[in-house]
């Protein structure tokens, strides 16, 4: 069954023995639980990817290397030219030294990105996760009083465990890097990007 919001407070508060706002506000509840969906989508986004991928187009402009993705962004596995179907390889920040700033001929072109979407709403979330957030949430809320006990940390592995067995009976691959759809081309490709200032940055070969 999955959980709405309000689920999520009350499982959460059942299990801090604390059904009523007393040590801990709904507000604090409420934003622990935000940063456990966080925290948790990040963990478990290689396992979550294949079903919950999605994608978008950027229109490529004469003398622009930045582009902004989705809001609702939360990670990249590719680009593509699609006019060309090239894959467009990542380049790291110890690589940008091989590039200078990209400047698109063609406004005909344009980008194709793929993405695992943030999620903000519990809801949102597998079933078999929902547990482990609002575990997540009680134990960033122990922290106010600085009771994270062992048995806390045991329930979170009790609920690690039934997500590896849930993922493994669907044959979803265990947390990991995040993966890319095929190989990466060479840095010679007639494009490379980057993440600057959280826009999409394209970079090309110097003296190309």
């Amino acid at each position: 069954m999955s959980m709405t919001t309000a689920d999520a407070v009350l499982f959460t508060r059942s299990l801090i023995k604390e059904p009523t706002a007393i040590f801990w506000s709904d507000a604090e509840i409420t934003l622990y639980l935000s940063m456990a969906m966080q925290s948790t989508w990040g963990k478990y986004s290689a396992s979550l990817y294949e079903n919950k991928k999605s994608w978008a187009t950027i229109s490529l402009l004469d003398g622009v290397a930045d582009y902004t993705p989705a809001a609702t962004c939360y990670k990249i596995s590719k680009i593509l030219v699609t006019s060309s179907g090239s894959k467009l390889p990542y380049a790291f920040d110890d690589e940008l030294f091989k590039y200078a700033d990209a400047n698109p001929a063609a406004a005909t072109d344009y980008l194709t990105y793929y993405y695992l979407p943030k999620l903000t709403d519990i809801a949102s979330f597998p079933d078999v996760l929902q547990p482990l957030v609002c575990i997540e949430a009680i134990i960033f809320a122990k922290s106010k009083d600085e009771g994270v006990g062992q048995d806390l940390l045991d329930l979170r592995t009790w609920y690690e465990e039934a997500v590896k067995w849930d993922f493994a009976s669907h044959n979803l691959a265990e947390p990991s890097v995040f993966p890319d759809f095929s190989e990466e081309e060479s840095f010679g490709s007639e494009y490379s990007w980057t993440y600057k200032a959280g826009a999409i940055h394209l970079l090309e070969t110097a003296n190309a």
